[in-house]
């Protein structure tokens, strides 16, 4: 079977897409098996005559094709599936195996250190994004959800984790001499 296309024809394929009632569902699945097909070299008729010829055979005599090939095929998928370009036009191939986004998880200590070089620090957003390594989005929405939880709670959860002295400021530039100068007068 030539990689990337499959027999729409095919009648078990077709009997299984139509079987489907959304749309959006049958392209899912109709793309999802044009990567096994890929996989495999077999059409959809081929796998279920395979998988019916191993069920007829002794117990004893028995491959498991279908799981022996699932697994295979998921090893596959982790290491040597082509990653393409997404978009509209010719998808380019770009790498192989499995595809991880960029997202990373900003943590309880990072948060606080945000916080912290915003409002101690007087730092630029710009600024804080380039020290952690993240996009400037990713200071200025934990700026915003620390607000959002001191004004909800009366603290930011995050910050008290990790016992920050700001866990109960509003981070906003320059309210960090008022702060401080509020938390000397309620020591004393």
């Amino acid at each position: 079977m030539a990689q990337d296309s499959i027999n729409r024809e095919d009648p078990a394929l077709k009997r299984w897409l139509d079987s489907m009632m959304r749309q959006s569902t049958r392209y899912v699945y109709r793309t999802a098996f044009r990567v096994y097909a890929t996989f495999t070299g077999m059409s959809a008729s081929s796998l279920i005559d395979e998988a019916l010829a191993d069920l007829k055979k002794d117990p004893r005599d028995r491959q498991d094709v279908v799981l022996t090939r699932l697994v295979k095929f998921y090893q596959w998928l982790k290491t040597e599936y082509p990653k393409k370009t997404r978009g509209v036009g010719e998808h380019q191939i770009i790498g192989k195996g499995e595809q991880k986004g960029t997202f990373k998880t900003v943590g309880d200590k990072e948060h606080a250190e945000i916080i912290r070089l915003y409002i101690e620090e007087e730092l630029a957003i710009n600024k804080i994004a380039e020290i952690h390594g993240r996009s400037s989005r990713t200071p200025l929405v934990q700026i915003q959800r620390h607000d959002r939880m001191v004004k909800r709670s009366g603290f930011c959860p995050s910050c008290r984790r990790v016992k920050s002295k700001f866990e109960s400021a509003t981070a906003r530039k320059g309210s960090c001499r008022f702060f401080l100068d509020e938390m000397a007068h309620n020591r004393a």
